[in-house]
């Protein structure tokens, strides 16, 4: 997986990762933990890895959520995630999935 057991106890970034091989990418979040959590996901992108872009909507996360979302005609080198915590905790994993990988 992408990310394995993130805490959302504070805003983070993760790390890039690179996507330019890819022509469609899935994204999977699953949060758990906790009832309280209340924070924001967001997909940013990069074609260089240094200056990034928001892209798609930003994701509501609270208590136990999965979202999923798709990337589609990727014309970019890489992407990350940047939670924006506004309250709780909770624990995040995410994978990243191609037709024959999983990340």
């Amino acid at each position: 997986p992408f990310l394995v057991d993130q805490s959302l106890g504070a805003t983070f970034t993760s790390n890039a990762f690179s996507v330019g091989e890819f022509d469609h990418v899935g994204v999977q979040y699953v949060t758990t933990g906790s009832a309280a959590l209340n924070g924001s996901l967001q997909l940013q992108r990069s074609v260089d890895g240094i200056s990034w872009d928001n892209f798609l909507t930003a994701d509501t996360v609270t208590g136990d959520t999965v979202i999923c979302k798709q990337i589609t005609d990727i014309y970019f080198g890489y992407i990350r995630i940047v939670y924006t915590r506004t309250a709780g905790t909770a624990t995040l994993n995410v994978k990243l999935g191609t037709i024959n990988h999983q990340y």
